[in-house]
């Protein structure tokens, strides 16, 4: 009698698991959104030492010195500094705010800011660290942010600061690319961030710099 029980109990359980995976088919797959990653932390230099040799190990025994702290967070990415980041389709890139010029003066009589607005041009360069073509440059995702949080985009603009970044390149395995790119913001705005994004297939990479 138990035994029978027991084997009505296995077959009840089975029908209801079998009842939710249908209900998980017909419900459809959901998905979870993009998660925006922000990274602030500049590529570490290498600071490492050499290990001691052996007749170093014998005139300098084992100190006996509390183990240390832990180490403060590296400090934000600053211009001059470069950040790591991925491409699209995964590949490493990385990226460096060169410098800032501000304002930035127009090259020819043609082009110039709205009344009111200043022109900032910031030299990037792109380096491909990875294996497969990169093709995104800072003329596209690559913004200004002032101390009240008021983000401003790229403008078309040649300035006197330099050769301008190319708006459409192929940047193969190993190469960089470096230039200007322009951008447009009120006279009064002080700008402290400067950010660069890649869009990749689970997150969208952005570097940050504090201007």
């Amino acid at each position: 009698m138990h035994h029978r029980i027991a084997v009505v109990g296995a077959a009840l359980s089975a029908v209801v698991a079998l009842a939710g995976c249908s209900g998980d088919r017909d419900g459809g797959v959901k998905t979870q959104p993009k998660a925006q990653v922000v990274t602030t932390t500049p590529l570490a230099e290498d600071k490492s030492t050499p290990a001691p040799t052996g007749n170093e190990q014998a005139s300098h025994p084992a100190s006996t010195k509390p183990a240390p702290t832990k180490p403060a967070p590296p400090a934000p990415a600053k211009v001059g500094d470069t950040i790591a980041l991925q491409d699209r389709d995964g590949s490493a890139v990385e990226v460096t705010v060169v410098q800032v010029v501000d304002p930035a003066t127009s090259a020819n009589q043609f082009g110039k800011p709205k009344e009111g607005n200043r022109w900032i041009a910031i030299q990037w360069r792109v380096t491909n660290k990875g294996s497969k073509v990169v093709d995104r440059t800072p003329n596209f995702g690559s913004n200004v942010i002032d101390e009240q949080g008021q983000q401003f985009g790229t403008t078309y603009g040649e300035t006197t600061a330099g050769p301008a970044f190319a708006s459409s390149v192929q940047i193969p395995a190993g190469s960089s690319r470096l230039g200007f790119v322009t951008y447009e913001v009120p006279e009064a705005s002080k700008i402290v961030d400067i950010q660069f994004g890649f869009s990749g297939a689970d997150s969208d990479q952005v570097g940050q710099w504090r201007a």
